[in-house]
Formats: structure tokens, sequence, C-alpha cells
């Protein structure tokens, strides 16, 4: 299909063929309709170099215009521990017998994905193709109408279609391979198509030559129905490699070693960017490293913070030298209100946490969508400073290419913006309007990242012994109140990220029942689309006739669409039954 579609008579055209209709999962996988049954199978990449460009994207290039970057691994500012784990993996990976797919488990911030490169490299070094594979690269509109929201999507769906076919020529094209999916947990659907190709694939001496390493924060029951009813459960290792604090079981001495090199990595940083430090500042800085390291973002948060307060000329408060991570959300709205100031568009501490919220919680493709998303917040701004802040924004947190401005920094960083201005609000309904006025939408594209990140800071509070239990209230409430009174923007990333947690306000929202949601009603092609969460993502509740299942359903039945699917009607990036929908 080409990536231009136009509608005719309630349809659209794309390229040769006739969309009959389009709905899409919560982890972005796409449900096309062709009225015209066309179907052409992806042709696979000439190269190994094209595979690998197709499968991975770019290379992560981390900009170091924010300390809060020098935090990922990509920055390269101190040397990478080596854990246990990692020659496990690559043991596994290489001549690892009769399974194809193994999981990687711990809370943010543990080094999961740092793991995950540090195996990758190795085995890219024995000539493997291996990498992170890039899930989330194809970006849709927040605004136009169903022409362009069909056109998006049937590009998303090529996409995938293309990747499924890489990974189907890489043992032609490279030999062996390993491929990473990261946040597994949202990104099920995929992750079961990924099996089923891996597994159709030729084997070494009983080893296949492609494998899946899934990175997720917990198991759960996605993981269960994965591991153990999924069709492919016999090329699955049961056994999970739960990551530790890279500081665990290390002693005194290798402990101070690690935490000077990344006090003065941080350091030499800080140097390169032109920060003044005073003389002889780099014995105190490296001195007295914190007595307790809940994560190991934890332990690299304290040394960049140590950094950070000795060229600010502070002295780190009690609570700090417990929750770095605190102290570097202050230090960056500090930054960010001098950046506005010199810009000539001055702000202060509570406006500057506002807009970094804004920043973690949207991701606008263009300039009309940074501005609509600042005015949540800049309500009686000129246009023309409104314009300025969004350009200062982009410069202090540039997006690629598919996004004017991105959260800089590992997650956790972007989770704990929201967990202060969760916890810091003075009462439980000024925390719920506050997240109203910067999450509400009922467009679903736009709604789609903002709930993803909502719903994975929650999470996150969930998890963290160093989260206070306020801010986990708060968010949750804030998101349950979004699911109901917003329900296109919300409900899909609630059923994709948090189904159980969320059962009742998700049933309530699809069936209009004990709620007096102010979204319109759900179209039926959304049913459809949640109808279609509900089958294929972990169940809201266990069991096929389960109320959740059996509710959402009859909403649905009594709306029976016209273009529901039948026989010869090939839903594109399936292939095991062409009537059946791919999700």
């Amino acid at each position: 299909m080409s990536s231009e579609s136009t509608p005719v008579g309630g349809r659209w055209v794309a390229a040769e063929h006739i969309i009959d209709s389009v709905v899409v999962t919560g982890d972005g996988n796409v449900v096309i309709y062709y009225a015209d049954g066309g179907h052409v199978e992806p042709p696979a990449p000439a190269s190994r170099t094209d595979a690998e460009r197709l499968l991975f994207g770019p290379e992560p290039v981390a900009p170091t215009s924010r300390p809060w970057t020098w935090l990922t691994p990509e920055a390269g500012l101190h040397p990478l521990v080596s854990r246990p784990e990692e020659a496990d993996l690559v043991g596994w990976a290489r001549d690892g017998p009769g399974t194809a797919l193994r999981l990687v488990c711990a809370p943010s911030g543990q080094g999961k994905t740092t793991l995950a490169r540090q195996v990758c490299a190795r085995l890219r070094a024995q000539g493997w193709t291996a990498g992170v594979l890039d899930l989330e690269r194809s970006f849709a509109p927040h605004t136009g109408g169903a022409e362009a929201m069909a056109s998006s999507l049937a590009r998303s769906a090529r996409r995938w279609d293309r990747q499924l076919a890489a990974v189907a020529a890489l043992p032609r094209l490279s030999g062996r391979a390993l491929l990473v999916v990261d946040s597994a947990e949202v990104h099920r659907s995929r992750v079961e198509e990924l099996l089923r190709t891996v597994t159709e694939l030729p084997t070494l001496h009983d080893v296949p030559v492609v494998k899946l390493l899934l990175l997720a924060r917990d198991t759960g029951e996605w993981w269960e129905e994965l591991s153990v009813g999924s069709h492919r459960h016999h090329w699955i290792e049961r056994r999970v490699t739960r990551l530790p604090p890279v500081t665990e079981g290390m002693g005194a001495a290798e402990l101070d070693a690690v935490w000077r090199d990344a006090t003065g990595g941080f350091l030499r940083a800080a140097e390169q960017a032109g920060m003044s430090l005073a003389a002889g500042s780099a014995h105190w800085i490296s001195g007295d490293l914190p007595s307790v390291v809940h994560s190991t973002l934890h332990l690299y948060a304290a040394a960049l913070l140590r950094v950070l307060d000795t060229v600010e000329g502070r002295t780190a408060s009690l609570d700090h030298r417990d929750h770095p991570i605190t102290g570097l959300i202050e230090h960056e709205q500090r930054y960010m209100a001098g950046a506005f100031t010199a810009a000539g568009v001055p702000i202060g501490h509570e406006r500057a946490r506002l807009l970094l919220s804004l920043v973690c919680l949207h991701d606008p493709p263009d300039e009309a969508a940074a501005l609509r998303t600042l005015r949540r917040v800049e309500t009686g701004a000129a246009d023309s400073d409104l314009a300025t802040k969004a350009r200062q924004l982009q410069v202090l947190y540039p997006g690629d290419d598919g996004s004017l401005w991105w959260a800089p920094g590992p997650d956790r960083l972007a989770d704990s913006v929201l967990h202060t201005l969760a916890a810091d609000s003075r009462s439980d309904g000024e925390a719920e309007h506050l997240f109203r006025t910067l999450c509400e939408t009922d467009d679903w594209f736009e709604g789609r990242h903002c709930a993803r990140v909502l719903i994975r800071a929650l999470a996150t509070a969930d998890e963290e012994p160093t989260a206070l239990a306020t801010a986990s209230r708060r968010l949750g409430g804030a998101a349950s109140t979004l699911i109901l009174e917003h329900t296109r923007g919300f409900v899909a990333a609630a059923l994709d990220m948090a189904p159980d947690r969320f059962e009742q306000q998700i049933l309530a929202a699809v069936t209009e029942r004990d709620t007096t949601a102010a979204a319109p009603r759900l179209a039926v092609s959304e049913l459809e689309a949640l109808n279609l969460l509900l089958g294929s993502a972990p169940a809201v509740t266990a069991g096929p006739g389960s109320p959740s299942r059996s509710l959402a359903r009859s909403s649905a039945r009594s709306r029976t669409p016209s273009w529901a699917p039948g026989p010869g009607r090939p839903v594109a990036g399936w292939r095991d039954s062409p009537s059946t929908p791919a999700t």
C-alpha cells in the first residue's frame, strides 16, 4: 500500500486496495479490513544492513545538552559494570537448546536495557545480528480526520509486516540473531507474532538460530498467558532472570570503585559542558557514597546530583541524599526557569514544574500541536510568548523526526516528575484536577502516549520503595477519572498496561454504565477494537465467560458493523487464518 489514502464512499483507498475499516489495538498493532480482499506479502530486505536498519532503527545517541541525559547508557560517561547475568544470557543465546524466548525482569531503573545492550554487543562481536527492536517509530497524527488516521495506520501495519519479513530473512542474511523486546508487557501481541515467526525458522543442532530476549518490569498474567497458555509455550524458557541492583553483593572496595567511576565521569562531562567547579571539589565529590542504594539508577543519580550540587554551590539535603532523583528534578526545574528567563519569557518554579510535566506526558509532532499542549497550562499567554516557550522546550529536550520534544533520560526520571507533582498537591482533589488539565483528551492518538506515561508512572510508584503512597493513590485516582471521562484517549492504554487494576473503570467506560462520561459514545469500530484487545491481551478477569468480556462484547454485538470480517476477507498482517483479525 502507498502511504497516502483518500476517502471513497465511506471507505478509504490505499494504492490499489480499498480499506473498508481500520482499528488499532493498545500496543500499536493495527487491524485493516480490505473491502476487495487484497493482501500483498511484504518483500524481504535485500541485505543484512537493510534488515538491521528496519529492525533496530537508528543507533541511539544521547544528546548531551542536559545533565539528565548523562544517565543513559548511550552517553558512555562511565564504565559499565559487568553482571554475571550477562555471560549467562550470552551462553543461552549461543548454545541453549530447545528454547527461543527468555525473560529478564526487574523494576524500573535497575539496568535491564543496559544489560541487554551489553549482551547484544558481545554477540555482534561474534558476527551476530543483535539489538533492541524498534517498535515505536510509526507515529500517528494528533489531528486530522479518518483519512489521516487510515493513512497512518496503514503505514504502521505495513512497517510491522516488513519487520516480520526481515526477521524471517535473518538466517539467510546473517546466520544467528538475538532480538530484544523492551517493555514486553505492552507489546504482547507482537511478541506472539515474533515467537511464531522465529519458531518456524530452521534450528542448528536443536538451537534456534533467531532468539528473543524480553525485558519487563514484572511477570504477572501476561507472562503466564504467554509462557503457559501460548501454543508455542514449549519454545519459552520458564526460568525468569530477575535483575538485582548492580551493587548487590559488592564489597566496600568494589562499591567505592563504581562510585568513583560514576562521579568522575559526570565531573568530566560537567567540565566539558563549561560548568564551573571550585578547585579541589573533585575529592569531595568522589567521597561519602550513599549508604543505601535502592536501584542501579539510584546510585548513578546520586553521583550526578553530587556533581550538580557542587556546580551550584549547594549542599544536598538529607532528603535528597536518600532520594537523589527528587534532587535531580528540582535541579532541572531551576535550569528550565533560568533558560526561559534568558529567552525573555521568565517563569517561576511552579510553572517550570508544570512545563516539565507536559514534556514528560506529551510528544507533539509539530509546532501547532506543541502550542495546543502548552495552552493546557498557559491559558493567558500571548501567542508569541507561547511560540518562544515551545522553541525553548524543543532546544532543551529535542525530539526525533516524529516529535517536537521528548522527555530526557531514563523513563524513571519522567515517572518521578509525575510522582512529585502528585505528592506535592495540597489534596487529592487538587491533584486530580491538575492531571485532568494536563492529560484530558478524546483523541485516540494524542491520548495514547499520555496515558501510557501516566499508567507507567503509577506502576513505578507502586514498585519503588522510595515512592510515596500519596503519589500512588493520586495517580491512580487521576487515571481512573480519565478512563471514565475520556474513554477514547485512555481506555486502550489501560487495557494494554493495567487491565486488572482498572477493570471496573474499563467496563464502565465501554458499556456506559455507572458513569456520566462527557466523551461521545464510542463508534462501533472502536468497540470492535476494544473487543480485540480483550480477546488478545491478558484478560481483565480470567476465563472467556468473565464479565469484562461478556459486557463489552454484548455492547458491540448490539450494533454489529456491516463491515465485520468474514470468509474471503483477509486482514493485513495475519498469516495463520485469512478470516481472523491481526492483533
